[in-house]
């Protein structure tokens, strides 16, 4: 049995949208521990369908925001090993 505390939960409940980001970098062992953490998350017979993509600085992000903001679905992955 998984015993989460109530300063997990304050944080589920509290969480808020993010739309404005700085330009400081998250380390690798950071974003890598964030991810695999969020890969508990539960999902309906335990289906797992959420992916996770991390979309570097650059000219590929620019383009990814220009084409989500035209309501089109894009890809990009960059490995984190």
């Amino acid at each position: 049995m998984i015993v989460m505390t109530s300063e997990f939960y304050d944080k589920v409940r509290n969480r808020r949208s993010v739309r404005f980001f700085n330009e400081k970098s998250v380390e690798k062992k950071v974003l890598r521990k964030i991810l695999e953490t969020s890969m508990y998350a539960p999902s309906a017979h335990n289906s797992q369908p959420t992916r996770f993509f991390v979309i570097p600085k650059g000219k590929m992000r620019i383009n990814l925001v220009d084409k989500m903001s035209e309501g089109q679905a894009v890809v990009a992955i960059e490995r984190l090993d």
